[in-house]
C-alpha cells in the first residue's frame, strides 16, 4: 500500500478576495508586461553562456525577481538564507509553476523539472538556458542520468533545487517524498536545505490561485495569478541537513522538516513520516 497523504486545513478565501479581483483590462495590461519580461529574458539568455555558480545565482535572482514583479508577487523570507556561494540541494514542497521563480528570487538554484517544461513557450527555453535539468517522470533510466547530472553540478559548486513530491498540490497537504535526488547530495557530500512554500493574498489568507495541476493548463494558471491583485509567496527556510548513507532516511527528515515549517501546530508533527517501502534502488552512473 502507498503512504497516507498528510493533510492540513486550508483557510477559505474571504469576500475581500473577490473584491480584490483584478479587472479584465488590468489583467491584459499585466499579461502584456509579463510577456514583455519573458521576451526580454529570452533575448538575454539566448546569448549567455553557463556562468560560474555565483554569477549564475545573481542572474537568476535578477530575472526571477523581475518576473515576480510583473505578476505583482512579493516574496517573504522566514528563517536564515544560505550563503549564495555554496552548493546545496534545495528541496521544497510543490504548489505552482511559480515555485522555482520564488526560490530563485532569493537563492538562485538550477532546478530539476519534468521534461514537458522544456516545451513550454518562453519559459522552457529560459529554464534550459539557466541550467535546469529536465527528466522524464516514471523512467528509471532517465532518473539515473538526471541524478548523475545533479551530483556533478553539486560537486562543481552549483546549488540545485528539486521538488521531491514529484507533482503539485493545492498547498493543503504534503505528499510522500521520492528519495532519488537525495542520492545526489549524498554522493556530492552536499548539505540539504529544506524550504516550505506557501502563498497568501494581500490580506493574509492562504490562496490556491497559484496552484497548478495536470488538469489546469499553463494559460489558465497564469490567468488565475493575474486575477489576483496581490500575492505573497512565503519561503520558510529550515535547518540544513547533513547527508548520510541512506537517501530514504534523508528524504524522510527533509519531509518532516517541511511539514513542521508549514504546520507548526499540527498534531502529528512528532511522528516520523513512513518510509517508502516500494521504491526501487537507484544506481548512478560512474
Amino acid at each position: 500500500m502507498g503512504e497516507p497523504v498528510v493533510r492540513a486545513p486550508l483557510r477559505s478565501l474571504t469576500r475581500a478576495d473577490a473584491e480584490a479581483a483584478t479587472p479584465v483590462p488590468a489583467q491584459l495590461a499585466r499579461a502584456a508586461h509579463v510577456a514583455a519580461r519573458l521576451l526580454l529574458q529570452r533575448c538575454d539568455s539566448a546569448v549567455a553562456q553557463m556562468p560560474a555558480p555565483l554569477e549564475l545565482a545573481r542572474a537568476m535572482r535578477r530575472h526571477a525577481g523581475g518576473l515576480l514583479g510583473a505578476f505583482n508577487i512579493e516574496v517573504a523570507v522566514h528563517g536564515v538564507l544560505p550563503a549564495a556561494d555554496r552548493p546545496l540541494l534545495v528541496v521544497a514542497n510543490h504548489v505552482s509553476w511559480l515555485d522555482s521563480y520564488v526560490v530563485n528570487a532569493v537563492n538562485g538554484a538550477r532546478f530539476v523539472a519534468k521534461s514537458e517544461v522544456a516545451a513550454w513557450p518562453l519559459i522552457g527555453p529560459i529554464a534550459g538556458r539557466f541550467g535546469s535539468f529536465f527528466h522524464r517522470r516514471g523512467c528509471f533510466r532517465d532518473a539515473r542520468r538526471t541524478v548523475d547530472g545533479v551530483a556533478r553540478a553539486l560537486s562543481n559548486g552549483y546549488p540545485v533545487g528539486v521538488f521531491p513530491e514529484g507533482t503539485t498540490t493545492a498547498g493543503d497537504r504534503l505528499l510522500p517524498f521520492h528519495s532519488a535526488f537525495f542520492q545526489a547530495a549524498i554522493d556530492a557530500r552536499t548539505l540539504v536545505q529544506p524550504v516550505a512554500i506557501r502563498y497568501r493574498t494581500g490580506d493574509g489568507c492562504e490562496t490556491t490561485a497559484p496552484a497548478y495541476s495536470d488538469s489546469t493548463s499553463l494559460a489558465e494558471s497564469i490567468l488565475d495569478v493575474l486575477s489576483s491583485r496581490r500575492l505573497i509567496a512565503e519561503l520558510h527556510f529550515g535547518t540544513r541537513l547533513a547527508p548520510h548513507s541512506d537517501r530514504r532516511d534523508l528524504a524522510d527528515e527533509a519531509r518532516a522538516t517541511i511539514f513542521r515549517l508549514l504546520w507548526p501546530h499540527g498534531s502529528d508533527l512528532t511522528r516520523r513520516p513512513p518510509r517508502r517501502r516500494q521504491e526501487a534502488p537507484l544506481r548512478l552512473a560512474s
